[in-house]
């Protein structure tokens, strides 16, 4: 009803070549292509307003620690070497809260990236392909780098905090500190079941929404 889809992305979709999770990742991008606005993931968590310099910003999503070594990351090559260097695959972003103009030309060029992959290929690279389809977008384009570099500065660390609790005994003060480091919050639906404490972050969040700090 928004958005208009390629005819050879639904049928992938239908034929299960497209996992939901990577069906979802192109619908969020074509809606924020045309739209605007905020995307956020169903596992997110809010206790206060979004700040305004996120809502204005051209673009806008949590950044990992990685991201300030992208301004010295010039290539693909550097980016391997990196890669090599610290034993693991580097991230700048994420993707579950994002803000951006319609437009915005970041998210048209990770747009335009999964469109002609999915165009040629029949399964994801990885889970994570998204991720790797921004990588490759900011380091092959010095103006999208820029836009991402000068985005506001908020880190993914801080939004994981109330994550790393959810089952956890529950403390107020714990939860007020945690709060006034981030206001939105990368929950999780996994292994709820894990639950153990009746007392726990996680039977706080879903009994007392409204709890006052």
């Amino acid at each position: 009803k928004y958005i208009e889809l390629p005819k050879y992305i639904i049928e992938k979709y239908k034929k299960c070549f497209i996992p939901n999770a990577h069906y979802t990742d192109i619908c969020r991008l074509m809606l924020l292509a045309k739209y605007g606005g905020c995307w956020v993931d169903s596992t997110v968590y809010l206790t206060g307003e979004i700040p305004h310099e996120i809502l204005n910003a051209e673009f806008f999503t949590f950044r990992s620690l990685d991201s300030n070594l992208l301004k010295n990351i010039s290539s693909a090559y550097e980016f391997k070497m990196y890669n090599n260097y610290f034993n693991r695959q580097l991230a700048f972003e994420s993707s579950y809260f994002i803000s951006a103009r319609a437009g915005n030309k970041i998210i048209n060029s990770v747009l335009n990236l999964l469109l002609e992959y999915w165009k040629y290929e029949n399964e994801p690279v990885d889970y994570l392909f998204l991720d790797q389809c921004f990588t490759l977008a900011l380091l092959n384009n010095e103006e999208l780098k820029k836009q991402f570099l000068n985005m506001p500065e908020y880190y993914i660390d801080n939004i994981m905090l109330l994550q790393n609790a959810l089952f956890e005994h529950f403390d107020k003060k714990l939860y007020s500190n945690i709060c006034n480091q981030s206001m939105i919050h990368k929950l999780t639906h996994k292994n709820l079941h894990r639950n153990p404490y009746k007392d726990s972050f996680l039977t706080y969040i879903l009994n007392h929404t409204d709890l006052v700090l």
